[in-house]
């Protein structure tokens, strides 16, 4: 992959974490919310992104879907853990606490790097069964 769409991949990364980080500001970043409401969010914040990612990679990076997807695993969490740690564990002095107090990102720290590749191998398994058809 060039350095073109890894900067893409790590500027789609970044702005869904600002975007995230935006809509939870006022609510102490979510911690305000009821443990469902939280749980609800985790859930439809993976399947928003399965949704969206998969479209993005179907249309703008062709080809090795499962490499490029685990690139996508890592700037969905590397960078985005680095961010968090900044914002949320220095700022707030909470420090790798807020691995714990904010379960649902070391959450999704994690589910990207198993959900991200499935779509990837499952984009590539699509592929090669409509080059059959």
């Amino acid at each position: 992959m060039n350095t073109k769409k890894h900067f893409v991949l790590f500027t789609i990364a970044v702005s869904a974490w600002l975007l995230f980080y935006l809509i939870g500001y006022p609510f102490n970043y979510f911690l305000d919310w009821k443990l469902e409401s939280q749980i609800l969010l985790t859930l439809l914040t993976v399947f928003a992104i399965v949704l969206l990612i998969g479209t993005i990679f179907l249309i703008h990076f062709p080809g090795n879907y499962v490499k490029s997807m685990v690139w996508m695993a890592f700037y969905a969490s590397v960078p985005l853990f680095i961010l968090d740690l900044l914002f949320i564990g220095f700022l707030t002095n909470e420090g790798l606490h807020y691995l714990y107090t904010h379960w649902y990102l070391t959450a999704g720290y994690i589910y990207v790097w198993i959900v991200f590749p499935i779509i990837g191998y499952s984009f590539k398994k699509l592929i090669v069964q409509l080059q059959k058809v």
